[in-house]
């Protein structure tokens, strides 16, 4: 198992919500990006997609994850919901609990996908949005 620079060690923190206003001031290009403007693109492509199933767990396709922060916030943005974060490691049992057994559950399915965008983060190496939220 590499050895992560004490530097970079975050310890795992549980799932954390983020308001999609939250990072209203900080959006680098000035303002929001609507789905207009990505549909415009010749390249559609080139912009990073939310994967059907979470990065590091198989949930069956329970959710449709996020794994960037500012992707999480405009989705929530214009779904007008909020933000849950997995922020855990691949080799964390508890978090494979979570995603795996804990919200693919129906009534829990349900609940989060009425309420909340789910992004995926890594403890080891979280953005910076996400590491702050974290240890708030």
């Amino acid at each position: 198992m590499a050895q992560v620079p004490q530097s970079k060690s975050r310890s795992s923190a549980p799932a954390a919500e983020a308001t999609p206003d939250s990072q209203a001031e900080t959006s680098p290009a000035g303002g929001d990006a609507s789905p207009a403007d990505s549909a415009s693109d010749s390249n559609a492509t080139a912009e990073p997609a939310a994967v059907s199933s979470h990065p590091h767990f198989d949930d069956g396709g329970a959710h449709t994850w996020e794994t960037e922060f500012e992707a999480a916030i405009a989705r929530a943005r214009a779904e007008r919901k909020l933000v849950f974060i997995e922020m855990g490691r691949e080799q964390c049992s508890q978090c494979r609990a979570l995603v795996q057994s804990v919200l693919t559950r129906p009534e829990i399915r349900e609940l989060v996908d009425e309420h909340y965008v789910v992004l995926a983060s890594d403890c080891d190496e979280p953005e910076d949005e996400v590491f702050d939220l974290a240890h708030k």
